[in-house]
């Protein structure tokens, strides 16, 4: 076999390589349930009133129920942030009596805190594509590829 013959055939199988990956990234994540938070808030503040409710005393039932849903919620969500907090609190501890440099500093602290918690790592790597597209922090770009990276599967 010639050598020219070799190379085209391993030229034309690594496009293809590349193509059936491109294909395989560039899928749609699947678009998200219609419904929000709130809409399920809603709905189940909806199916545990009492069908003989109406007028005021059901508008003030549906008025409690959401904010006890709500509050919940608020909860859930500070009890997720004060956990992340404590991860990196412990993270700077580990990595403090090292002798590292500012970026690799920075650098041990997000790898120590993405392996104990996985959302970490994700939110790292959403970041660091964005800094790669040279996204600027607080634009809506960046929120929206930030967005867009985190529900991706």
């Amino acid at each position: 076999m010639k050598f020219s013959t070799i190379l085209k055939t391993v030229t034309l199988g690594a496009g293809i390589c590349i193509f059936t990956v491109g294909l395989v990234l560039a899928q749609t994540p699947p678009a998200p349930d219609s419904k929000t938070a709130r809409q399920d808030a809603r709905a189940a503040c909806e199916a545990g009133l009492k069908g003989d409710l109406s007028g005021d005393a059901r508008r003030d039932a549906m008025r409690k129920c959401m904010t006890e849903k709500r509050e919940t919620f608020r909860q859930g969500r500070k009890a997720e942030q004060e956990k992340r907090r404590e991860t990196m609190r412990t993270c700077r501890d580990e990595v403090k009596n090292q002798r590292l440099t500012e970026d690799e500093r920075r650098n041990a602290i997000d790898e120590c805190a993405g392996k104990k918690d996985p959302h970490f790592a994700k939110l790292a790597t959403c970041r660091k594509e964005a800094q790669e597209k040279k996204l600027e922090r607080g634009d809506q770009a960046f929120r929206s590829h930030m967005r867009a990276c985190m529900t991706r599967g």
